[in-house]
């Protein structure tokens, strides 16, 4: 069934999609409404031209567009080769019309397959021709849907010449039928600028040369049609060309923005056009000549009816300044996406109308016909192509090796700066964001989260590292989580770097479903964002430079970006862009863009549109970061296959002469993926490695008389605090020692973020803050309604949330932290910013000591300490949750001091290393009898447990630790009542001072 609609809908008309709120949306659809937003934002004015001189102007405009879209002279030459047309075979010789079997030269060594139908009649009187453009039927021109409108159209008298499209039919990588031109073989031309939409208005441009060549043909009276991606060229040649006099798109119009909700083929792809059209006004480019647009009512939301209604509301005003309202129909089909039967008869009967003047426009019955084998319609049956024949990668390598060899290498620093200035720039305006990106963002470690721009909701993971640390922020487009499971994140942690990863938008958790077409994982989002003239590289490279904005807020540490398989690219992009990346490493990226074959194993997101014409190589973008260290740790080819670093050496000669140029030759490493951490001039090691005390470092005595039983805190102005018998000690910076507040009851010290100092009271049974003026506030003082045990040692987290031991030393008869069946709980409790105390340990440990969190609140250190007999003397590590709960079943023991005194005091350096104050001297049977677990401080791998160093403490016991001195290299240790001393390597990881 057929029907015309009708084309009076508003002539102003706005695609706004219902979109939920960010929140709502699932993340895996939050890239696809990001870009439906975006689209509908780009294009919430458009409306249909009022006056006839305006759409002129804006005619002039959108041709202008379209021409810089497609590749302008590069995809147009403004002189065509000769067309050297060859006939291939006898001819078919059939009733009423004969097939001749072609080819002709689009381009110089681009030879396009056809097939021309001409009428017996044609012979007498030259006659109207169709050109006929197959869709993405397997058989392409010789597809038996494609061959029915041919001959229909002959037996009528039309002259049809049906050819192939680049890449398809006779025309593929193979020779045989049935190959797909999209995805990542049409991929091939986006580095060049050219993309296949734009090549196939050019061929098809050439197709009518070749028609008009024809004494069978009338020049004037030629039209176009095709269906599904036939369509699409349809569309664009007919808007293109003014030699097509009537223009029959099927199944395939729709809008851009239905293009958002689907996957389309990259043939179909016009890059930026969301930026300056929508499909309305290309289709306006026909008027006044004859337009027929048909939709079925089963096909996808992409080609559906109503959003066909959507653009021609826009389109029909056009045809009316001109006055030729009758030109434009809407023929819409009960049906599948098809060129059915009653869709070819409408054609018959359009064409007729608007090229030879015969009836009005109304279907034309088809005569019956036979279709030929599809072998038979062959210009090259089976495998006799010749081998040099010209396909669409070989085509996309020719044209890049010319593009890569005209980037000539300036040979004096002053001409290499203005080349890398033009070069920067050109990359600059592929790569930037638009508008503003004072956006949403949070850091707390272990956690990151932002939202680059309105929309994209981001978050990751930080690895804290030592105090000086670089920040190495490592991608990968499968995922942090991918990022997290390789070697070479285990191998930056071991450096002791601050590791970050995080999901960049549409991948990871974040990857659209069904993103995945033939080779390109990353299909339908690279393709939207193409749409939109925001390739994924650029998206991604935004994500990349809000996170740098974030993690560089307060801080001035190096930056260093590493980018694994694919994301090398958006690393050496962003390095070469962003002055505050000081390295940038790229291991096993794709060593050029430059391709004979389709790119497997990459992404498409990564080939932004013109960026081998515009910047060059992926060597000539690594040249552009010219005074930073850059490291090329392996790489791929094309294919996939992994270079080794001999090989590498050619494809990188562009960026290791800018480099020697300027004399930083050093600076530009090739090296294998396994050495990137070296090259990058990070050391991995083991924590364990290098002296932990300074060489001949001694133990000092700094103060005695029990001043210091316990909980050392140190301070720039008060000095060194601790918990003795007379109330808080201060040893002051000058040396003086005094009572700093008598009877204080304190046990563990701890300086806040604000310079305030907490304490344990188990005396009081309370936990306490003390401003600098000595004015004390109790923080806690009951749980449950029922008094604490002890309060002994204390920690805060990365959000200034406290976690205090409290256990029982000594008479236990008043203990009330009791669980449901009335056992004795000597946990771990939790105080929140605002008041509210969480038990978060209970019966996990049997008497909880020391207590430490992570630097990147990863994990929470107990120290259990049961001094009774056969009680528990360990070191334990719990996973800590961001809500400030462990997780009770990832409790891992590090280090067991059997049956000596048990661990008490943990403190962290900028390693990570953990400094445990235990053991005994003498020992103290029957509860603690061992002789060889000697009073210390016990240096702990906080991954593995192994012992890495130990410093003796004469006195027992020895309680606790504390860093501090102008550098954070002085140690300070609590044992017997006495306060010593002694010099480190390494600084100590402290809350306050504040550095």
């Amino acid at each position: 069934m057929t029907r015309l609609a009708p084309l009076t809908l508003f002539a102003s008309l706005v695609i706004l999609p219902a979109l939920p709120a960010a929140d709502e949306i699932p993340a895996n659809k939050q890239y696809q409404a990001f870009v439906q937003k975006q689209a509908a934002e780009l294009r919430k004015n458009d409306k249909a031209p009022a006056a006839l001189g305006e759409w002129q102007k804006q005619e002039a405009e959108l041709r202008k567009n379209l021409f810089a879209a497609w590749g302008s002279e590069a995809c147009f030459p403004p002189k065509p080769c000769d067309l050297s047309p060859q006939q291939h075979g006898e001819p078919l010789k059939r009733d009423g019309y004969t097939v001749e079997k072609l080819t002709f030269q689009t381009r110089p060594g681009v030879r396009m397959t056809a097939n021309l139908y001409v009428p017996d009649s044609a012979k007498k009187k030259p006659a109207p021709a169709i050109l006929q453009v197959h869709g993405h039927w397997k058989g392409a021109k010789q597809d038996p849907v494609v061959q029915s409108r041919c001959i229909g159209a002959a037996k009528l008298g039309f002259v049809v010449l049906c050819v192939d499209a680049f890449g398809a039919g006779e025309r593929g990588i193979g020779t045989a039928l049935g190959e797909y031109h999209g995805e990542m073989t049409a991929a091939t031309l986006f580095p060049l600028g050219t993309p296949l939409s734009g090549l196939q208005v050019y061929e098809n441009m050439r197709a009518v040369d070749y028609l008009e060549t024809r004494p069978e043909v009338d020049k004037d009276k030629i039209g176009i049609t095709g269906a599904s991606g036939g369509g699409n060229q349809t569309m664009y040649a007919g808007a293109w060309d003014k030699r097509f006099k009537c223009v029959v798109p099927v199944c395939s119009v729709g809008n851009y923005q239905a293009y958002l909700q689907a996957a389309c083929c990259m043939c179909e792809v016009v890059p930026g056009a969301l930026k300056f059209t929508e499909e309305w006004a290309v289709l306006g480019l026909v008027a006044p000549r004859a337009l027929m647009v048909m939709n079925a009512t089963k096909d996808a939301v992409q080609f559906s009816v109503g959003e066909a209604k959507k653009s021609l509301a826009l389109t029909a005003p056009v045809f009316k300044l001109f006055d030729k309202p009758d030109n434009l129909q809407h023929a819409i089909f009960e049906g599948p996406h098809d060129y059915s039967k009653p869709m070819r008869e409408a054609m018959y009967g359009f064409m007729a109308l608007h090229l030879k003047g015969e009836g009005k426009g109304g279907p034309i019955p088809e005569p019956k016909f036979e279709t030929e084998k599809p072998e038979d319609l062959r210009c090259f049956p089976g495998d006799t192509r010749p081998k040099d024949f010209m396909t669409l990668p070989k085509f996309a390598a020719q044209e890049g090796k010319k593009l890569r060899d005209g980037k000539l290498m300036p040979s004096t620093k002053e001409e290499w700066d203005r080349e890398a200035e033009a070069r920067r720039a050109a990359l600059l305006k592929l790569v930037r964001s638009p508008g503003d990106l004072s956006a949403y963002w949070h850091l707390a470690p272990p956690t990151i989260a932002l939202d680059p721009e309105e929309g994209v909701k981001l978050s990751g993971r930080v690895e804290t590292g030592g105090l000086t640390a670089p920040v190495v922020v490592l991608l990968n487009l499968d995922g942090a989580a991918s990022a997290q499971k390789g070697e070479l994140y285990r191998e930056l942690k071991k450096s002791r770097a601050i590791v970050v990863t995080f999901d960049l938008r549409g991948t990871g958790t974040l990857a659209v479903s069904g993103d995945r077409i033939g080779r390109a994982p990353d299909h339908n989002s690279a393709e939207w964002g193409l749409w939109l003239g925001r390739p994924l590289l650029e998206q991604w490279c935004t994500d990349l430079q809000r996170a740098l904005t974030v993690l560089r807020e307060g801080d001035e540490r190096e930056i260093v970006v590493i980018g694994e398989g694919p994301a090398g690219l958006v690393a050496l992009c962003a390095a070469a862009t962003d002055k505050r990346i000081t390295k940038a490493a790229a291991v096993n990226t794709l060593a050029s863009f430059v391709t004979a074959e389709p790119y497997t194993n990459q992404r498409l997101g990564t080939l932004a549109p013109g960026i081998l014409r515009d910047v060059g190589d992926v060597a000539h973008i690594a040249a552009l970061s010219v005074g930073k260290r850059v490291v090329i740790a392996g790489g791929v080819s094309v294919g996939g296959q992994s270079l080794k670093v001999d090989e590498l050496v050619p494809a990188y000669e562009p960026a290791s002469r800018a480099f020697k140029l300027l004399g930083q030759e050093k600076d530009f490493v090739l090296t294998t993926p396994e050495n990137v951490v070296k090259g990058l001039g990070f050391t991995a090691t083991d924590a364990k490695d290098g002296p932990i005390f300074e060489p001949g470092a001694k133990l000092t005595t700094c103060a005695g008389d029990g001043a210091a039983g316990e909980g050392p805190a140190w301070d720039a102005k008060f000095g060194v605090f601790t918990s003795g018998e007379k109330g808080i000690h201060q040893l002051t910076p000058d040396g003086e020692k005094k009572i700093w507040r008598e009877k204080a009851g304190t046990n563990g010290l701890l300086f806040d973020r604000e310079g305030k100092l907490v304490c344990c009271e188990p005396v009081s049974r309370s936990v306490s803050r003390i401003d600098r003026d000595g004015k004390r506030t109790v923080l806690t003082d009951a749980f449950g309604g029922k008094k604490y045990n002890q309060p002994n040692d204390l920690t805060i987290d990365s959000k200034d949330r406290i976690y205090f031991s409290d256990p029982r030393y000594g008479p236990r008869d008043d203990m009330q932290q009791k669980d449901e069946k009335g056992n004795t709980i000597e946990g771990v409790y939790r105080i929140d910013t605002d008041g509210k105390v969480s038990r978060v340990i209970g019966r996990e440990v049997e008497r909880a000591n020391g207590v430490l969190v992570s630097a990147d609140d990863k994990y929470l250190f107990v120290a259990d300490n049961n001094n009774d007999t056969g009680g528990a003397r360990k070191l334990w590590r719990f996973d800590l949750k961001a809500d400030g709960t462990v997780d009770p079943k990832s409790q891992k023991l590090l280090h067991d001091w059997g049956k000596g005194r048990g661990p008490d005091g943990v403190k962290q350096d900028a390693k990570g290393r953990l400094y445990v104050a235990g053991g005994l001297n003498k020992p103290n049977p029957p509860a603690e009898p061992a002789t060889d677990v000697k009073g210390g401080i016990y240096v702990i791998d906080p991954e593995t447990g192994n012992l890495l160093a130990f410093v003796g403490v004469p006195t027992d016991e020895v309680t606790n630790c504390a860093f501090g001195g102008d550098d954070l290299k002085t140690l300070y240790i609590t044992g017997g009542g006495t306060l010593y001393s002694i010099k480190t390597t390494t600084a100590g990881r402290v809350l306050w001072p504040k550095k």
